[in-house]
């Protein structure tokens, strides 16, 4: 009898510290959780800050092509002057595109590593403070080891199909955006080489129009004035 009270108030004493330890740790998980907040969310603010320069200077980029375009144009060699203020605009963007891919890759890692926690958080929720006996220990050995490895391992599953989704996406857009460079360039040197078959086209039509001008000149020099039908003949 006396070992069964023993017992029970052992028990109640252990209970009463859980409850205690229990009670001191939610502020200081609080005070973690609004932390890790302010930490995500200054990181979402910092990156969306480096898209908005990147985006100001490749619109700066754009602009410059454009005004070094229109001096070409005003040059004699133009399809070198085109040429190298495109190669030019290239590599500055080439940079800026190396930026945001970095950029992404660290959005992807920090969302991959919220939703582990978040899967962690709701885990460790799970665990609600029970009557210490030998069932629910018994039970908690056998049933929450084997149900956080497979939280676990699913969170894991899920991020790499996410990484592998978005990395796809990603290389899509990569491709599109060449393609569509390509074709820019492409149609550009297009246009160029009809400017200039055009301009050709009008020199030579001016250099013709010089021509017959001097022959017609040379001609009506060479060609003898007419006799008077009064006047007889030699």
């Amino acid at each position: 009898m006396k070992s069964s009270c023993l017992l029970s108030r052992t028990l109640s004493v252990l209970a009463l510290g859980t409850l205690t330890l229990t009670a001191f740790a939610q502020p200081a998980n609080a005070v973690n959780e609004q932390s890790h907040q302010a930490e995500l969310q200054h990181g979402a603010q910092q990156r969306a800050k480096e898209r908005q320069e990147i985006a100001t200077q490749r619109a700066q980029i754009q602009q410059r092509k454009l005004e070094a375009e229109k001096e070409c144009w005003q040059r004699f060699a133009v399809e070198s002057c085109l040429r190298q203020v495109r190669s030019k605009a290239r590599e500055q963007d080439t940079v800026l595109h190396e930026r945001e891919l970095q950029l992404n890759s660290a959005e992807r890692q920090e969302k991959a590593a919220e939703r582990l926690r978040t899967i962690e958080q709701k885990r460790n929720e799970k665990r609600v403070p029970a009557p210490v006996n030998a069932t629910s220990r018994s039970q908690e050995s056998g049933a929450h080891p084997a149900k956080s490895q497979a939280d676990v391992e699913q969170a894991l599953s899920e991020r790499d199909t996410v990484a592998g989704e978005r990395a796809a996406a990603q290389a899509a857009r990569v491709q599109k955006h060449q393609a569509d460079t390509a074709s820019r360039e492409l149609t550009e040197a297009e246009r160029s080489a009809k400017a200039q078959k055009d301009t050709q086209d009008k020199q030579k039509a001016a250099q013709a129009r010089r021509a017959n001008k001097a022959n017609d000149i040379a001609n009506r020099k060479g060609v003898p004035l007419p006799i008077p039908s009064e006047l007889p003949k030699p």
